[in-house]
């Protein structure tokens, strides 16, 4: 394993050292920095050369080779922009000088962003055109599929609401929209995300190391930021487009202080039905059938009077799917339909301060359900005979995660060098799980969950960025939690801290190390079938989560070229896992005395990255080797196991080719290593699974004393691809363009069940989820 490791680092090496030993042939270096008319250093302000955005330091600086002409948009908060061309014969150091936005009337344009600087060797960052740049899964430019590419990202999660990073279940990784946290931000099973990229600006994904103003979960964090743009004169911009997967509308409209935008969603993936249950179906005594709808809206406004931005921000989208199990030999069936809803509002106020300050205030509410309706036809074995008898039986489950979300934030500028940022949070959850299950006839009473439902968090966070002796810049901060739940009350510190040495102009080596906590608990059935999810308040017996993360990260940037190679540890506390469940209690017996609790979860890995360009051919190739395993003591005789999303090996290769200036072909492949299952030799039940059955249906034991998860699924291989090709026009430009996921229709398992053969041998069947899937996408986008 380790020489394998070893092999592709050293193959990555070569790519990277043949790479940049051409172009220092016929390249020389611009040396900037770019001050204000005070000459004041400017850092974290944004340089675009050739699509490809650069950042300058915490002293302004930032640097550029290439040869010839070279064309840069400058850009910075609060700063005109500045469009400059530099002749490039020899190595040349020059200043640039951003004039303050002058102010008319007391009333200023301001495009917010944060104020504190990302340092590019800790983040990955995304502007909204890089994503449409790089190769998607379904031939839709996506942020998901944006992201999945990157490394320590899973790609083997098909059947996940969300993103799974280094180790962690999917509730770990915070998604932040405008400053808002928001549960459940993807459709059709994690391939696409609720939040359209035409209203996308900015994608930042802190894979190791995050701010601690998003520090409300144990791992990563991404942070969309939303398209905001005013402008001097009434503008009126948008698209609409179609295609087998969806249709989409989205406008937008600006001028000196309001900016709208509104967009909608809608899926057709009924028009391609038939080539999905015919891919589903590869046993003809067993017709599959999954229908898939999803919706989502967007509305964001802003307005700016004086030295004040108000705006308000509305989320929704929606999911449904039917997965219909018919055996043709018998009268069993399964009829499943799941759904999620997901809403989301929010009230941001900014004040502007003369010496550059900004304060923030903002308050948010959001809804996240689960809904599950499972309607069976089992043989039920009855009397001393042991006949069977024919039954109906319906099983419901559904989950509710409430959130109510007030903060204050201040970003400062101290000095030329020194940023702060300081606030306070207050946050109200209630998640509410309710599950029931019948025979034909629907119960009189509901019954209700007993457990603990509320918890409350106030926090105190803080951050300061700076630099020390030139070549040294540092990021350190910490969060404060005090947590109150079940009459119980929690006091956590989460210090953090990030130091970056950067060694010649073009190499950088970071250390970073930070704690984290999480008040809501996901519990997942990972193990059988489609995943409902089981989300819990902490109470006695389940305190709030806690981690640490510690890593090194080296980076190389030499003009188009961009690598780095990430070596990491984190540590986990307080998880939780199903125990040695009896399917026939309710949820309340479930949750209070078959849940392991307590547990500790540990991960190790390595990520590689290289990101370059050679004339019109863009690529990335990213591959990492992790290892993710819990320790409970009631499990597994105490013996640690695997983490089911225990993907030791993921790696991805792009390609983006431009055929001309208006058609481009992108190619994605992609291979990990399969997922683990705890898996016996009884049969278990294909379809949705819920935290109950029992005789209703069918349900066998879910745990085994030892070995758990010690099924390893077959590993993932894909490859997708796209071509897209625009005609612009007058006012505006059409764009085609035609993708297909899973070329080759591989059957990627996603899950397993015990099975017997016609020769009545028993046999694991493993099954996939999403087949071979065409694309073709017609839009036109007006301004």
């Amino acid at each position: 394993m380790v020489i394998q490791v070893r092999r592709i680092c050293t193959l990555v090496a070569c790519v990277l050292l043949c790479n940049t030993s051409l172009l220092s042939q016929e390249n020389h270096r611009l040396k900037g920095t770019i001050v204000s008319s005070k000459s004041e250093a400017i850092p974290g302000a944004i340089i675009l050369f050739d699509a490809v955005p650069f950042f300058s330091d915490v002293n302004g600086q930032f640097e550029i080779e290439s040869t010839g002409e070279v064309a840069l948009k400058i850009s910075s908060m609060g700063y005109a922009t500045r469009f400059d061309t530099v002749y490039l014969h020899r190595d040349t150091n020059l200043q640039f000088i951003l004039s303050e936005q002058q102010l008319e009337l007391d009333e200023a344009i301001v495009e917010e962003k944060s104020r504190t600087t990302q340092n590019s060797s800790i983040t990955n960052k995304l502007a909204g055109f890089q994503i449409e740049n790089i190769p998607n899964a379904i031939g839709i430019p996506d942020v998901l599929s944006s992201i999945k590419t990157l490394p320590g990202v899973q790609s083997n999660t098909e059947g996940q609401k969300g993103l799974i990073i280094r180790g962690g279940n999917y509730d770990q990784t915070t998604t932040s929209v405008d400053g808002v946290a928001m549960i459940g931000t993807s459709h059709l099973f994690g391939l696409l995300s609720t939040l359209q990229t035409d209203c996308v600006d900015e994608v930042v994904l802190y894979n190791g190391f995050k701010p601690p103003r998003l520090g409300s979960t144990l791992g990563s964090a991404v942070e969309v930021n939303l398209k905001e743009e005013f402008s001097k004169e009434n503008s009126f911009e948008g698209s609409a487009s179609a295609s087998a997967i969806s249709s989409q509308l989205q406008s937008s409209f600006s001028n000196k202080k309001l900016f709208v935008q509104i967009g909608y969603r809608h899926s057709n993936l009924i028009l391609i039905q038939n080539l999905i249950n015919n891919a589903l179906t590869v046993n003809e005594n067993k017709i599959i059938e999954a229908i898939y709808r999803f919706d989502d809206f967007h509305f964001k406004a802003a307005y700016l009077f004086k030295k004040h931005k108000v705006q308000l921000l509305q989320l929704i989208s929606s999911d449904d799917m039917s997965y219909n199990v018919d055996f043709v030999e018998s009268e069993i069936f399964r009829n499943n339909q799941m759904s999620w809803r997901n809403s989301t509002s929010s009230v941001r106020w900014n004040f502007y301060a003369l010496n550059g300050s900004i304060f923030t205030a903002n308050v948010s509410s959001s809804k996240y359900t689960t809904g599950l309706i499972s309607r069976n036809r089992n043989a039920y074995f009855v009397g001393e005979t042991n006949q069977s008898d024919w039954r109906n039986s319906v099983s419901a489950f559904n989950n509710s995660v409430e959130t109510f979300t007030t903060r204050m934030l201040l970003e400062k500028k101290i000095s030329s060098d020194l940023h702060t940022n300081f606030g306070y949070e207050f946050k109200k959850n209630r998640i509410t799980p309710f599950s029931e299950e019948y025979w034909e006839d629907t119960p009189q009473t509901q019954p209700r969950f007993e457990g603990n439902t509320d918890v409350k968090a106030h926090s105190l966070f803080a951050e300061l960025e700076g630099s020390l002796m030139g070549a040294i810049s540092f990021k350190a901060g910490f969060q404060t939690n005090l947590f109150s739940y079940a009459e119980e009350q929690e006091f956590h510190f989460n210090p953090q801290v990030s130091i970056t040495r950067e060694f010649q102009r073009n190499l950088s080596l970071s250390l970073y190390s930070l704690r984290s906590s999480q008040n809501v608990h996901l519990i997942t059935l990972n193990t059988l079938g489609f995943i409902p999810e089981l989300w819990l308040a902490p109470s006695t017996g389940m305190p709030v989560q806690t981690s640490w993360s510690t890593g090194t990260k080296l980076s190389y940037t030499r003009l188009k070229t961009k690598a780095f190679v990430d070596v990491y540890a984190r540590g986990m506390s307080n998880l939780l896992e199903f125990g040695y469940v009896d399917f026939e209690n309710s949820i309340n017996e479930i949750v209070g005395n078959q849940i392991a609790a307590n547990g500790q979860g540990a991960v190790f890995g390595i990520a590689v990255s290289l990101k370059s360009s050679h004339k019109n051919l863009h690529y990335s190739l990213s591959y990492s080797h992790a290892k993710s395993s819990r320790l409970f003591e009631q499990l597994n005789q105490g013996v640690p196991f695997p983490f089911a999303f225990d993907i030791r090996h993921d790696a991805n290769a792009s390609f983006t080719y431009e055929l001309s200036k208006n058609c481009k072909l992108s190619a994605l492949y992609t291979f990990a290593s399969g997922r683990v299952l705890n898996i016996n030799d009884q049969m278990i039940p294909i379809g949705f699974t819920v935290p109950l059955g029992g005789n209703y249906t069918q349900w066998v034991s879910y745990n085994q004393p030892q070995n758990r998860n010690s099924y390893r699924l077959g590993n993932l291989q894909r490859i997708d691809w796209s071509i897209a090709w625009r005609r612009p026009t007058t006012g505006g430009e059409y764009n085609f363009l035609l993708g297909v996921y899973n070329t080759t229709n591989r059957v990627n398992p996603y899950s397993a069940f015990s099975s017997v053969d016609e020769n009545g041998n028993p046999y694991i069947e493993e099954i996939g989820l999403i087949p071979f899937m065409p694309n073709l996408s017609i839009s036109y986008s007006w301004y």
